[in-house]
């Protein structure tokens, strides 16, 4: 069944496995990726049977990989869905550090390494929860659970899950300059709106709607380690499960913990939200947490997400590609 990966959060031996696909999709610095995969490179031969539209949808969310290109662009497409903003405070004390600690031509390439393995760690957990990386911007990324809406309660409780485990697990990250960063979370739910623009050599996407605007604002009320539900997101969940604390003057509340409800069967909760999430392709393979990245040739698919990926990006893409057929 398609819910393995969500399983194995609550593992004992959790996924720790980042292949090229996914990292080239969640890398900040090229030069870092590179110096990756030289790693990877004596780890899995496999890697050179990722075909190129593997590659260059690594770099596109779900949301657009599996999306609708028979549509004069530019569109507007609608759905429900659970979102989750995730913000890494003390980002900006961290490059005056490195600026300061280290030496001029090596602080760059240590911060991004830092913030890299950061960020990294924090994606694997969304992708093994079953959500969608959609953006990022600077330290802060945001994610997509794409569901019907009368499933949305269950994949509020997944994705507080994950906001939990992240939470628990990289909450806290010290640093070889001696400061700490930290994670702080927003959850909303509700309509969302995807827009494509663009032309026929390049198209961006964004996501628009009232739940967009809650995501954003929860996660301004938050402080660091904290996971802020916004109003809709309140409104729409399972207050059976979640204990929260108001703040005062705002319709958000502060998640204080999951309840520890007898009647609840973790498993079958994870098998139903794994069906309510099938359309999002969610992997059955532990070492796997992209289908996207796995994808067969399609050469009217690749030129489709190509005009999604910057111009120096594809450029990385077929070197790599060609270096691979030395291999």
């Amino acid at each position: 069944m398609c819910g393995r990966n969500i399983y194995s959060a609550w593992a004992p031996q959790k996924i720790k496995r980042l292949f090229f696909p996914l990292l080239s999709h969640y890398c900040i610095n090229l030069p870092y990726l590179e110096a990756t995969m030289s790693i990877i490179r004596q780890e899995d031969k496999k890697l050179n049977d990722i075909s190129t539209l593997g590659k260059v949808a690594a770099h596109v969310p779900d949301l657009i990989v599996y999306g609708d290109f028979s549509q004069d662009v530019p569109y507007i497409e609608s759905f429900d869905g659970v979102l989750l903003f995730v913000d890494i405070s003390g980002f900006t004390a961290l490059t005056e550090k490195f600026s300061m600690d280290t030496k001029l031509d090596r602080g760059a390439d240590e911060l991004t390494q830092t913030l890299n393995h950061y960020v990294g760690d924090i994606v694997e957990e969304v992708l093994v929860f079953g959500g969608d990386v959609l953006k990022f911007a600077g330290d802060a990324l945001l994610a997509l659970w794409k569901v019907e809406r009368c499933h949305i309660h269950d994949i509020i409780t997944l994705a507080l899950k994950c906001s939990f485990s992240i939470q628990q697990e990289y909450g806290v990250r010290d640093t070889e300059v001696g400061l700490e960063l930290r994670v702080k979370i927003g959850l909303s739910a509700g309509h969302i709106s995807k827009v494509v623009l663009g032309d026929n050599r390049h198209q961006y996407f964004l996501v628009i709607g009232r739940a967009v605007d809650e995501v954003r604002l929860a996660q301004n009320l938050a402080k660091a380690s904290e996971i802020i539900l916004s109003p809709n997101c309140w409104e729409l969940c399972d207050r059976n499960l979640i204990e929260v604390e108001r703040i005062q003057d705002e319709r958000a509340v502060k998640v204080r913990y999951i309840k520890n409800v007898l009647e609840f069967d973790t498993e079958e909760f994870f098998e139903r939200c794994a069906s309510y999430l099938y359309q999002n392709r969610i992997c059955n393979s532990f070492e796997i947490l992209r289908n996207a990245s796995v994808l067969p040739p399609n050469q009217e698919l690749e030129k489709h997400l190509r005009k999604y990926v910057m111009r120096n990006i594809l450029k990385k893409v077929v070197q790599w590609a060609l270096y691979w057929c030395f291999f």
